[in-house]
């Protein structure tokens, strides 16, 4: 689009010099095919209006254009800095709004992506780390839960798959290891 002018254009030149100082233009002489000229010509860039930045950018008053806020930050529009994305967000370069971390993954604070969680670990949706997962509980790869061990099988923390209980004991679900079975009871292999 063509900035709103008034007063006399300028002629058509070339060889002139320009400047943008303090959100105008300054173009000074030049030479017009035949002849030099000695002339000077300020554009107020803000007339009549200044424009506003859009969400992802930002600039400082007296600014001449915008500027990208970086990826993990964010802004609105019209915004004169950019705002670090916190844990268990993440943001690309010239982003609006901070994304949420799923579930099964994790971020710090001005992060430009999210991890996944390793394997006997879990996490809840936005989080800013994992969570190992506790005795008689397990998760083979990034999730937000982590499952519990059947009846005859068990898991220490952070198990990454849950252990049968041998010939002779047995387990509840959720255990952490397996108790033999007493007088008069018997088990099989689970």
């Amino acid at each position: 689009t063509q900035p709103s002018v008034s007063g006399t254009n300028p002629m058509a030149r070339s060889s002139h010099s320009a400047i943008v100082y303090n959100a105008k233009m300054v173009v000074f002489g030049g030479y017009t095919g035949s002849s030099n000229l000695n002339d000077v010509h300020v554009l107020d860039l803000c007339s009549p209006s200044c424009l506003a930045c859009d969400a992802g950018t930002w600039s400082l008053a007296n600014a001449t254009r915008w500027t990208n806020c970086l990826a993990g930050t964010f802004s609105v529009s019209e915004s004169e800095g950019c705002t670090t994305c916190t844990a268990g967000k993440w943001s690309a370069e010239a982003s609006g709004v901070c994304a949420t971390c799923p579930t099964g993954t994790w971020s710090l604070a001005n992060a430009t992506q999210c991890t996944n969680c390793l394997a006997g670990t879990s996490s809840t949706a936005e989080s800013g780390s994992c969570t190992t997962c506790t005795a008689g509980k397990w998760n083979a790869e990034a999730s937000g839960v982590c499952a519990i061990c059947d009846a005859g099988k068990w898991s220490l923390a952070n198990a990454t798959q849950c252990t049968n209980c041998l010939a002779g004991t047995s387990s509840t679900a959720e255990s952490e290891g397996c108790t033999a079975c007493t007088a008069g009871k018997w088990s099989a292999e689970a």
